[in-house]
């Protein structure tokens, strides 16, 4: 298990300041969701990129991209595709089909944290003023 710290580059709040998930499993959740429902009106392969072989794509954008995925973020998340999304993804990953199985309260509850984590992600998008993920190597 990894996290992943996303900071802002010039943030307007609090709430741009940084974007931290303790678990790389969610963020590969997030990325499940923007790569389904923003990849035709958004650049996603040009902005979010893996630094190196092994890291997870991150968002490597200026003010402009942020507030623009942040806007389309909220737009899923209030239509309710971003939960559809994700129920999709649980039922039809089969790594996560077995992990879940037939438990409804624990995918419910964790399909409830990564959509509060999608709109973390979204406010800290729009108030980040540019972003960039901050990855710990060892020395």
């Amino acid at each position: 298990m990894a996290d992943i710290l996303i900071v802002g580059t010039s943030p307007k709040s609090d709430e741009g300041k940084e974007y931290f998930l303790h678990c790389l499993d969610w963020w590969w959740d997030i990325l499940f969701v923007i790569n389904r429902l923003l990849k035709d009106r958004f650049p996603v392969d040009a902005y979010f990129i893996r630094e190196f072989p092994l890291a997870a794509p991150a968002p490597v954008m200026e003010e402009e991209e942020c507030q623009e995925c942040s806007k389309l973020l909220q737009d899923v998340l209030q239509d309710g595709s971003a939960r559809s999304c994700l129920m999709t993804r649980y039922r039809d990953d089969p790594v996560l089909y077995d992990y879940y199985g037939n438990d409804e309260n624990l995918k419910n509850r964790n399909l409830d944290e990564r959509l509060e984590q999608l709109e973390q992600f979204a406010r800290f998008l729009d108030s980040c003023g540019g972003c960039r993920v901050k990855w710990y190597m060892p020395e």
